[in-house]
C-alpha cells in the first residue's frame, strides 16, 4: 500500500473569540504558541467597522503574543452605513480579510430540499412578514456567546 503523508507545521485557527484586556491576553497567549494565524472574532464594546479600529485592535492583539509570526486576521462588521471606501482600501492592505464565497460543487444528500439560498431565505421572511429572524445550527453544541443569543431569543 502507498501511504502519503502531510505534515502540519503549524495549524491555524479559522475562529476564534479574543475579546479586550484579561481574556485576550490569556486566550491570544495560548493561541499563538499554537497556531500560525487565526481568525479573530472581536466581540468587543466597539464593532470594527473602520480600517483604523482594526490596525488598533491588531496591535493590541500582538502586544499579547508568545510568538512573533502569529498572525491574527481581522473581518469587518458589515453594516448598512459601511464607508465602502475605507473597506475596500483596507482589503487592499489586508489589514481586513474578507471577500465572496463561492460553492464550487454543491453535494446532493437527503436532507438538500432543505438548504435555501439567502435569496430564498430573505423571499419566505418577506412572505411571512417576519421582520426579526433568528437561526442557529446544531451540528456542534454551541459555545456560550451563542448559547446566550439562543437563550434569549427563544
Amino acid at each position: 500500500m502507498n501511504e502519503a503523508m502531510i505534515e502540519i507545521i503549524q495549524p491555524d485557527d479559522w475562529h476564534i473569540h479574543l475579546r479586550q484586556e484579561e481574556i485576550l491576553n490569556t486566550v491570544s497567549q495560548y493561541s499563538s504558541r499554537i497556531n500560525n494565524r487565526c481568525i479573530v472574532m472581536p466581540n468587543l464594546d466597539i464593532p470594527i467597522t473602520t480600517g483604523e479600529l482594526a490596525n488598533q485592535y491588531k496591535n493590541e492583539i500582538k502586544k499579547t503574543f508568545q510568538n512573533n509570526s502569529f498572525i491574527p486576521l481581522i473581518p469587518c462588521y458589515l453594516t448598512d452605513s459601511l464607508n465602502l471606501i475605507d473597506f475596500e482600501e483596507s482589503l487592499k492592505k489586508e489589514i481586513f480579510i474578507g471577500g465572496r464565497v463561492t460553492i464550487k460543487k454543491k453535494l446532493i444528500h437527503e436532507l438538500s430540499q432543505y438548504e435555501l439560498s439567502p435569496s430564498q431565505t430573505r423571499a419566505i421572511f418577506k412572505e411571512k412578514k417576519w421582520n426579526t429572524v433568528v437561526a442557529f445550527h446544531t451540528r456542534n453544541p454551541p459555545h456560550c456567546a451563542h448559547e446566550w443569543l439562543q437563550r434569549m431569543v427563544l
